[in-house]
């Protein structure tokens, strides 16, 4: 290889390096803003039943748990605690923390 080729193909590499780094910190990045988001819909300031369900729906949890904690916050209704409830089963569910 000639001294051309080698610089070329080295910052190829360097570029490559760069750019695997620079996606993998976007993809964490986006993944903790995601996280963040999440948890905000399943708090009591934050709760929305439309996308709490849509959320869960979407998160890959058995049948039975995703039944099990969208019957919960739907029937939770107004009452602050059964919510409080609900929600906490939910973000256990997503892995979410408390």
């Amino acid at each position: 290889m000639d001294g051309a080729t080698e610089a070329a193909s080295d910052a190829v590499e360097a570029v490559e390096t760069a750019i695997d780094t620079a996606t993998g910190d976007a993809a964490v990045a986006a993944e903790a803003t995601g996280d963040a988001a999440l948890g905000d819909i399943f708090t009591a300031e934050g709760f929305d039943i439309d996308q709490a369900i849509a959320a869960l729906e979407a998160a890959d949890l058995s049948p039975i748990t995703r039944q099990s904690v969208i019957t919960a916050l739907r029937g939770a209704g107004d009452d602050p605690a059964l919510l409080q409830a609900a929600l906490d089963q939910a973000r256990a569910a997503l892995g979410l923390g408390q």
